[in-house]
């Protein structure tokens, strides 16, 4: 029989060849966390850092509690400092470095926000970013406003996909 792996457990097996720290680990599994069926990001970058500073928050009340019970100021301090450089809340741009790394996993196209973005991941990890399926998109297939939320121009895109 053949074992079948979901598509968080493949990308986040990806993630622990290529990542060595902690916290660039936990960034991309937080991103993974927030990927849809078809693999598109379902959140804002927003509402993905907002979640990962709640959670380090979370995290960061027991070694607190462990601290205040030291001896002395200077254990307190050092300490303290080590907290911080481990509970530092994360910025939106270690965010972006962490949603890039994610789209740079297999299949290609995973992590996209749209169709235009998904298409765009794809040929560029073809070598295809200088070509003229990639200037059209990048340049003239441009989201719309229609309410809340952009929405892509899906038919441009589309129609732009299907001339490569």
């Amino acid at each position: 029989s053949v074992e079948t792996v979901d598509l968080a457990s493949h990308l986040t097996s990806q993630l622990r060849l290529i990542l060595e720290s902690e916290r660039d680990m936990r960034a991309g599994e937080e991103i993974i966390g927030n990927l849809n069926e078809e693999g598109m990001l379902s959140c804002d970058l927003k509402e993905v850092q907002v979640d990962l500073n709640s959670w380090l928050a979370e995290m960061r009340l027991g070694p607190q509690e462990e601290i205040a019970k030291l001896e002395t100021d200077a254990e307190r301090s050092e300490a303290k400092e080590e907290l911080d450089a481990l509970f530092s809340p994360y910025s939106l741009r270690e965010i972006e470095e962490s949603l890039k790394i994610v789209q740079s996993l297999d299949p290609s196209g995973v992590g996209a926000r749209d169709v235009r973005e998904t298409v765009l991941i794809q040929l560029n990890q073809q070598g295809k970013a200088e070509g003229l399926a990639y200037n059209l998109l990048q340049n003239r297939c441009r989201t719309q406003q229609s309410g809340p939320k952009p929405m892509p121009n899906e038919a441009m895109c589309l129609r732009v996909y299907l001339i490569l």
